[in-house]
């Protein structure tokens, strides 16, 4: 091969890498739940600066769930939100369903992965008891 087209072949996979990381570039990420001892377990997963498909999931003790298919497409503003309830009203609206104990020793790790299942955020978040 001689130089120039492994000059060019060089830069494209350059540009190649930076377009697909600017999709994650800027991301945030914010974890809320909320446990009412044993009878209601509820998380909201909220994502910023996103562009793309994506999906969430949350994670307590050893248990975890994702959200409910088709992976959500982030707004004109770059915003996902994604809920998790037990409440049965709540799901019907459409929170991804999760077990009312879900929630153990009042912590919850929130993930967001794109639709290529790359990792684009995570944080733990200590929940409120009610």
């Amino acid at each position: 091969m001689n130089v120039k087209k492994v000059a060019c072949l060089a830069l494209l996979a350059i540009w190649v890498n930076l377009s697909v990381a600017t999709d994650v570039y800027a991301a945030g990420i914010r974890v809320k739940c909320e446990v009412r001892g044993t009878s209601r377990s509820k998380v909201s997963v909220d994502g910023s600066g996103l562009r793309g498909a994506f999906y969430a999931i949350v994670k307590s003790g050893v248990a975890g769930y994702r959200s409910k298919l088709p992976n959500k497409v982030a707004n004109s503003k770059g915003e996902v939100e994604f809920d998790f309830d037990s409440n049965s009203s709540d799901i019907r609206a459409g929170a991804s369903a999760i077990p009312a104990n879900f929630i153990k020793n009042r912590t919850v790790y929130g993930y967001i992965r794109n639709s290529s299942n790359l990792l684009v955020g995570t944080m733990r978040a200590t929940c409120i008891a009610k």
